[in-house]
């Protein structure tokens, strides 16, 4: 894995090059928020915003499997080395592939049978399916407007 790290050149300009991660991400940088990761929103320099957005780690233009999110994520370097610094991104969502890969079981199934039921939530995720569906629906509808209209600013 590599990380985008700040140098300055001989001239005083700040340049960016990626470089070794010290360390593993663990499950507490995920956990924490510590990962490195970010979303494209929210990432802390224009090549990672550019990265995060080409490889549509944010998942607005299609679909994206898990096993495709991680490879998507393997080619973008992390925004700070693994355990040093805060940012929300998409530790969470690398945490539920994660989940799935050590069960073998869907994420959803997965809720389903060790969070919703013991609670007496059985079906607590499929009745509100739609209206998350429809959430990010607009959401997505929201985003792409705002794209949309940031590009005419100046015009």
């Amino acid at each position: 894995m590599k990380v985008l790290i700040e140098k300055k050149d001989a001239a005083g300009n700040v340049t960016r090059e990626p470089v070794s991660a010290e360390r593993p991400i663990t499950v507490q940088d995920l956990l924490r928020h510590t990962s490195g990761f970010a979303y494209a929103d929210n990432a802390p320099f224009p090549e990672l915003k550019d990265a995060y957005t080409k490889a549509d780690i944010d998942s607005l233009e299609t679909d994206v499997s898990p096993d495709e999110l991680v490879q998507r994520l393997a080619g973008i370097p992390l925004a700070w080395q693994p355990g040093t610094r805060w940012q929300y991104g998409v530790s969470t969502d690398v945490l539920g592939v994660l989940l799935e890969r050590l069960t073998g079981k869907r994420l959803d199934f997965l809720l389903e049978e060790m969070i919703f039921t013991p609670l007496d939530r059985r079906n607590a995720l499929r009745r509100n399916l739609a209206v998350f569906r429809s959430r990010m629906t607009s959401s997505r509808a929201r985003h792409r407007s705002r794209i949309a209209s940031s590009s005419t600013w100046g015009t």
